[in-house]
């Protein structure tokens, strides 16, 4: 496919494409991205688009495609590394830091010839 029938395609069937996409995702950004990368993989194929079938159907397609994917992608990197939304309240307790004063347990201030010591150390909460 080159730059000028993938113009043509955004002109005539774009604002569907990312209609659905918004549908899929519930979200702005996510739908941005996965429309932006729609026609980027649709400049990367060597499609010839035949105007007298559907070609709306193949861009459908490719756009489901590319959902399912992102999907799977994020659903792999959540078993990796979960990444939970906090709320406003959490995220500042997360973010606080408050200090600690804790006595090394090997240096008891009752056993004979150890000097008790106290640590400062910051532990973020």
């Amino acid at each position: 496919m080159n730059a000028t029938e993938a113009e043509k395609c955004i002109d005539d069937f774009g604002t569907d494409i990312y209609r659905f996409y918004l549908k899929l995702c519930l979200d702005k950004t996510d739908a941005e991205d996965l429309y932006q990368q729609t026609f980027l993989k649709a400049l990367e194929t060597e499609w010839t688009l035949d105007w007298e079938k559907n070609p709306k159907a193949l861009f459908f397609s490719l756009v489901h495609n590319l959902w399912k994917s992102d999907k799977r992608k994020q659903a792999r990197r959540n078993t990796i590394a979960p990444c939970n939304n906090f709320d406003d309240k959490a995220e500042t307790v997360l973010h606080s830091e408050e200090r600690i004063n804790y006595t090394s347990p090997s240096n008891h201030s009752n056993s004979p010839g150890k000097i008790s010591s106290t640590v400062d150390t910051i532990l973020p909460f």
